[in-house]
């Protein structure tokens, strides 16, 4: 979760550092850092996909 830009981009430099085959299972996901650990933990917990994960996350996105 990245709720800058600075932050967001510095977390894809590091999914790029990292590489195959760990950097595939990595989503940036720019959301309000608390408000979107929270959901997304309540979410997963719930069984929910990461697909679905990331979506209730980007609701909260301001943009």
């Amino acid at each position: 979760l990245v709720d800058l830009g600075g932050a967001e981009t510095n977390s894809e430099m590091a999914v790029e550092m990292i590489g195959e085959p760990r950097s595939h299972k990595i989503v940036v996901c720019n959301a309000p850092i608390v408000e979107g650990a929270v959901m997304a933990a309540t979410e997963s917990s719930g069984g929910a996909s990461l697909k679905e994960v990331v979506a209730t996350a980007h609701e909260l996105s301001p943009s």
